[in-house]
């Protein structure tokens, strides 16, 4: 095998949202040309290049019966997770009706508490949640609901991970686009740019994982991101920093307590509808 030779995916389909604003993935000021895909929905003009790299590899690449869930790497997140490795936390505010509100707020946070398990070993619904005081890890963006599904303007965050893999996620122009359950729940779709050489750093630093697992080596992927990076050109050499990508995304209703500020803490109200959720 070549230092190069690292599978990308090759086929047309993808989970994601459209985070350029073009058709054709042509070059922006703030992109590099890149090919789009079709969302899984139907939905055109798809950006994940992260997916194109990372899809052939054998720890993040899961069945169609469980819905991806069963990819080893990222089932490995979900169930630290579950065991109280880090936790996120949405607040939704200013709903009007959870079908159709044009103005709403949205929260995205650290949380300093535990998910608490259901007896499934799922995610319990209505519990309460403290939000973690240290701001690094937080981001507020305006919000609108139509039809039942809640997308946001574009945000930047940092969020805490597993220090093993990946101690911190860097997004850019990152966008929620999820749907309310009829139980409450939320599920769909958190998309945005990550800077790859982060992501790079946290499998080549466990080049185990990534020599025995992944069907590859460390140059390999190391030229595959550099190739398909798609986000936030260097003004100096055009490589493009960052890199196109969507995460599934599942959240239960929860209720949160945001941290002592002077008049004291703030909770959700239990009699307003889907205030906040504890997200998986």
């Amino acid at each position: 095998m070549h230092d190069t030779d690292w599978p990308t995916v090759q086929g047309k389909v993808s989970h994601g949202g459209n985070l350029d604003g073009t058709t054709d993935g042509h070059a922006t000021p703030n992109t590099c040309a890149h090919q789009k895909f079709t969302g899984s929905d139907g939905r055109p003009a798809v950006d994940n290049q992260l997916y194109r790299v990372m899809g052939c590899s054998k720890i993040h690449r899961g069945s169609k019966a469980k819905d991806g869930h069963d990819a080893f790497g990222i089932e490995y997140l979900n169930e630290r997770m579950r065991e109280g490795l880090t936790t996120y936390l949405i607040e939704i505010t200013g709903i009007d009706s959870i079908q159709n509100s044009d103005n709403v707020t949205v929260g995205i946070y650290q949380g300093a508490d535990p998910l608490v398990q259901d007896g499934a070993g799922g995610v319990q619904a209505d519990s309460t949640q403290h939000i973690a005081a240290d701001k690094r890890w937080q981001a507020t963006v305006h919000g609108k609901i139509k039809d039942g599904v809640l997308t946001t303007d574009p945000f930047d965050i940092d969020l805490r991970n597993d220090a093993v893999w990946l101690p911190e996620f860097h997004f850019k122009r990152a966008r929620l686009d999820v749907t309310f359950q009829p139980d409450g729940s939320l599920k769909g779709h958190f998309n945005g740019y990550q800077d790859w050489a982060s992501i790079y750093w946290g499998m080549a630093k466990t080049g185990f994982l990534l020599e025995k697992f992944s069907a590859g080596n460390c140059p390999a992927e190391y030229a595959a991101f550099k190739a398909m990076a798609d986000g936030d050109p260097d003004p100096k050499t055009g490589q493009c920093t960052t890199i196109s990508s969507a995460y599934g995304l599942e959240a239960v209703p929860a209720f949160l307590i945001h941290p002592t500020e002077g008049k004291g803490a703030k909770t959700a109200q239990a009699n307003q509808p889907m205030k906040a959720a504890a997200a998986q």
